[in-house]
This record gives C-alpha cells, sequence and structure tokens, in this order.
C-alpha cells in the first residue's frame, strides 16, 4: 500500500508545473529538471556555419579537434588576468598541424579552471533558477543569473525553450585589478 501511495505521489508530482521526476529521483523546479548541453560548454564544437562555438572551461577542452576533415590542434590563450578560481577571457584557436595556420578561432569567458564539471554544472542550474525566479528570461531564450558566490552567468535555451543550449561566465575586471 505505502508502495502505491509513493507512486501515485510521484504521478502527481510529475504533472505539476515546474517539477520532474527521473530514473526514481525527485527535483522540484526548473533548475533541476532542465537538460542542458554540457557537451557544448566544456568542450565546444564547429557548428554548420564552420564556426567554433562552446568551449568554457579549458581543462575540459579536447586536445584535437575536426574542421573539415583535418584534425587540427586546440590552443588557448588566456586574455585576462586571473587564476584557476577566477573566471577569465581567452582567445580559443584551432591550428593546422600540417600547414600551422589558424583555421578557425574565438574570443570566450572561461569558467574558474578549479572547477571540476560538475561545478559547472551546478553553478549553471543555480543561475538559471535565479534567473527564472526572477523573470530574468527574454523572448528569444537568453537569460541571466548570479551563483550565491556573485558569478554571473548568462546563457541561451533551445528553441523549444526545453533545455539550456549554452551557458557561459561573464567576466567582470576586478577593482585595482591589472
Amino acid at each position: 500500500m505505502a508502495r502505491l501511495l509513493c507512486c501515485l505521489a510521484g504521478l502527481l508530482l510529475a504533472t505539476l508545473p515546474g517539477c520532474a521526476v527521473e530514473a526514481g529521483r525527485q527535483s522540484a523546479g526548473p533548475d533541476r529538471s532542465i537538460p542542458i548541453d554540457m557537451g557544448h560548454i566544456l568542450h565546444g564544437r564547429i557548428n554548420r556555419d564552420g564556426e567554433l562555438v562552446g568551449l568554457h572551461h579549458a581543462p575540459s577542452a579536447p586536445k584535437k579537434m575536426n574542421y573539415e576533415g583535418s584534425d587540427c590542434d586546440v590552443e588557448i590563450q588566456q586574455t585576462s588576468p586571473g587564476g584557476d578560481e577566477d573566471v577569465v577571457t581567452a582567445r580559443i584557436y584551432l591550428r593546422d598541424p600540417r600547414t600551422k595556420k589558424i583555421v578557425a578561432e574565438k574570443n570566450s569567458t572561461l569558467f574558474p579552471a578549479a572547477w571540476k564539471e560538475s561545478q559547472i554544472e551546478a553553478a549553471i542550474r543555480e543561475a538559471y533558477a535565479q534567473a527564472v525566479k526572477n523573470g530574468d528570461i527574454e523572448d528569444n531564450g537568453r537569460w541571466s543569473g548570479r551563483t550565491r558566490s556573485g558569478i554571473r552567468i548568462d546563457g541561451y535555451l533551445s528553441r523549444d525553450n526545453k533545455r539550456i543550449a549554452t551557458a557561459f561566465p561573464v567576466y567582470v575586471r576586478k577593482r585595482g585589478g591589472r
């Protein structure tokens, strides 16, 4: 009987707005139930226009990335001051190892290098939950929120608003900094 009541409670929760039941785990609110494209955020990719996108965590970056049939070297050059615990800016390059030419490049902001992938996901969920709570989600899916530690994270939802397509930290130069 108790088991039946638990199942019914789970079904009821699943039908409530903002709640989800996933693989035996209950989680209330969009911060726990919305999927996040962590591959895009952590490892980056080449989009259909041939542009380098994503890649917001240096330790998670691949060493090589395929670009038009060639395995290119991924190079990350930090462009702002900061250490392993800081959000920093960087220029990211894909270099063809045969010709040594840069075939793609982008500016990016990077989550702190000292953070594990699970910490990044938790921070994104926390910032997104705050954006939902504060109504900081625009019609185009862009959202902005902060973690309890004060890091601002911006992102975009997918076109159907069912997942976080990307999220990235916002770099803020420290006062009196270099």
